[in-house]
């Protein structure tokens, strides 16, 4: 979901944080830093993601902890959650906690279904610039395409354009995984939707990341 954000700048994960600092806000808690259970040593704690976004044109960095909804009953999760927050409120950086339960499970399918064409290298091609051409085409079919299903359409193209079974639905796939083309992320695809939910010709314009606290 980073990924796709247009408003994601660079995602760094597992950041390490410093560990001389999150020594101090555990005792100052009065609790225990993580530690190694052999050694005894004090780990160096990390955040899950540190990501830098725009925000009204200006860089600005945002942390999150991803945890299951279920370990955040846990005492002890909470105090090295807690040790994290502030740390992250000493630097200034927004922090936040994302579960299971924050994330849309519609898009994050669409997402994987999509991803999986966003490279077509390692698809067998009879010419360097098949698939190049392969896109083209497609791009070129859709606005005639209007008020035909997915599965109409992708017939049409097939039979227009001497398309081989399965190369239009992975070209549309592959247009819609970097943005030449939009979908609706959050709506279940199926072979019977209208074809106009695949052919603006333009990206959606970037959706606001969404805080969470």
């Amino acid at each position: 979901m980073l990924n796709w954000s247009d408003q994601v700048i660079d995602i760094r994960e597992q950041f390490p944080l410093d560990r001389d600092i999150t020594r101090g806000i555990a005792a100052s808690m009065g609790v225990r830093h993580p530690a190694d259970s052999q050694t005894k040593t004090d780990l160096v704690m990390t955040t899950d993601f540190l990501v830098e976004v725009r925000s009204n044109d200006e860089p600005r960095l945002i942390a999150r902890s991803v945890k299951p909804s279920d370990e955040l009953n846990n005492s002890r999760t909470l105090e090295k959650q807690e040790i994290e927050r502030r740390y992250w409120i000493e630097k200034g950086v927004e922090w936040g906690v994302v579960t299971e339960l924050d994330l849309p499970v519609q898009r994050i399918k669409n997402l994987r279904w999509l991803y999986e064409m966003q490279s077509l290298q390692h698809l067998v091609k009879p010419h360097s610039d098949y698939w190049n051409e392969r896109c083209n085409n497609v791009l070129a079919s859709l606005p005639q395409m209007k008020g035909m299903s997915v599965k109409q359409a992708i017939c049409a193209i097939e039979r227009t354009n001497s398309f081989a079974n399965g190369e239009v639905l992975t070209v549309l796939r592959h247009l819609a995984a970097n943005k030449r083309i939009s979908i609706d992320l959050d709506v279940k695809f199926g072979m019977l939707m209208p074809i106009d939910s695949f052919c603006q010709a333009l990206p959606l314009p970037p959706q606001p990341l969404r805080e969470i606290a």
